[in-house]
């Protein structure tokens, strides 16, 4: 019974009276308190003479005389503060702690009785413990179906508190809502204290061990009889996919110089006339990317396309989904659900000695996605320009002592005229800027236009 002021005292010690009288069949005879001024009213002492009961005081200062009351109050501080600390509750919790702490202590063995437990003395019965749990640790209670919509939550997280006196079941603190709840269906987890935050609490599980193969795991069956997972049936094998032989006497394309920079072909640049020949029937099944083998239960529930030959993709500027077979991946961006275009900082080739041997270089790596350029033309060297002849000497201006000062130049001054010489018309062409090469895949991707000036 909780005491919200020490003047309601009086009529605690009358409700406890009845109630222990009523159990044990027992008379009190006598009480022992310090004198303090709740026990100390007029009407108190009218109660007890009337009733039979002696009462004894101790003296001032002397708490030792009446021990067994004070060293339970210190066994009951202690346990408490101990309690709120570690459930990480604030003090307005004390009374919850205080009634679980004396529900336990109860059913405890103490060294003031050997054998047996106070509980067992008072009801002539040993007490059940398996409803035991951990003060302040999580609990996921059961919302009963009147009391939630369709498809809400089944449960709800709560702070477990301790044992109610008049109910079979627990009490609970939800920090949400703000109240209590008493339930008899809940499920605890005993190693999270989230104390009274709404802020939810992550528990670092440790991973399973990984295996050399993961798809080895793949529908094998659980000895354990508690194991809820369903085991997946092993894949088929797949037959190798032969290579694509490729064509014969394939044309090789002539690019010019610069992309900007039109060129018409002569009869010589166009390669010789060949008999035609009867196209290859190939016997090799049709290319079709092969499908990502099922490692867990999850993948069959939650990727149900892909059996099939092509990959899921989301459009955030039409934001609408898209199936294909076709498609580039750069598994090193990962732009989410934005519009806004992600540069992925690409290191430079290691510079040469000379750049012009990087473009139209093949490369010898079957995983290469370059485009390799052909050799640019070979352009003969520019004469320099001959001076003219009879060319006068350079003549010097005269500045004037002040620039304000005007002076009148004479024909003297002015330097001879020479006769007009030729253009001479150089048989180099035209220079343009050489285009960069395509390091990367990348570049040819998403850089359509980095090629043109």
């Amino acid at each position: 019974m909780l005491l919200k002021k020490k003047s309601d005292a009086f009529a605690a010690f009358k409700h406890f009276k009845a109630y222990a009288e009523n159990q044990l069949n027992l008379k009190i005879k006598a009480t022992r308190d310090d004198k303090g001024g709740e026990y100390m009213p007029r009407e108190w002492d009218q109660f007890c003479n009337s009733e039979g009961i002696h009462r004894q005081h101790t003296i001032r200062a002397e708490p030792h005389q009446n021990g067994v009351a004070e060293r339970a109050n210190w066994t009951l501080v202690e346990g408490i503060t101990t309690m709120l600390n570690e459930a990480h509750l604030p003090a307005t919790f004390w009374w919850d702690a205080v009634a679980a702490f004396v529900h336990v202590h109860n059913r405890s063995p103490t060294s003031a009785v050997q054998g047996k437990t106070p509980f067992e003395l008072w009801h002539k019965s040993k007490p059940d413990v398996s409803h035991f749990r951990v003060f302040g640790c999580t609990s996921y209670v059961h919302v009963k179906k009147d009391l939630r919509r369709q498809l809400e939550s089944h449960t709800q997280k709560c702070v477990f508190l301790g044992y109610p006196a008049h109910f079979k079941g627990w009490t609970f603190w939800n920090p949400i809502t703000c109240k209590e709840v008493i339930s008899d269906s809940a499920q605890f987890d005993e190693r999270v204290f989230p104390g009274n935050s709404r802020t939810p609490v992550d528990l670092q599980v440790p991973s399973p061990p990984e295996t050399s193969d993961p798809i080895e795991q793949v529908g094998v069956e659980s000895n354990s009889d508690d194991d809820d997972t369903v085991p997946l049936p092993p894949l088929p094998d797949s037959p190798a996919t032969p290579p694509m032989p490729p064509p014969q006497n394939s044309p090789t394309p002539v690019t010019p110089a610069h992309p900007s920079t039109k060129r018409e072909r002569s009869p010589s640049d166009l390669p010789p006339e060949s008999a035609k020949k009867p196209k290859v029937q190939s016997s090799a099944p049709e290319w079709r990317p092969r499908s990502r083998p099922l490692t867990s239960f999850r993948d069959a529930l939650i990727n149900p396309l892909m059996d099939y030959p092509g990959w899921t993709f989301w459009n955030p500027i039409t934001c609408k989904e898209v199936i294909s077979d076709s498609a580039q991946f750069d598994e090193r961006v990962f732009p989410g659900n934005s519009r806004t275009p992600v540069d992925l900082q690409v290191p430079s080739p290691p510079e040469t000695s000379d750049p012009i041997e990087q473009v139209g270089v093949e490369s010898n790596s079957d995983d290469d996605d370059t485009v390799p350029l052909p050799p640019l033309p070979d352009s003969p060297a520019t004469p320099p320009m001959p001076p003219p002849e009879n060319s006068p000497p350079p003549v010097t201006p005269v500045t004037p002592a002040h620039p304000s000062t005007k002076r009148e130049r004479s024909p003297s001054d002015l330097p001879p005229k020479s006769p007009k010489k030729p253009k001479v018309q150089s048989s180099a062409p035209e220079w343009r800027p050489r285009p960069r090469p395509l390091t990367s895949f990348r570049d040819a991707l998403i850089n359509p236009l980095m090629d043109y000036l």
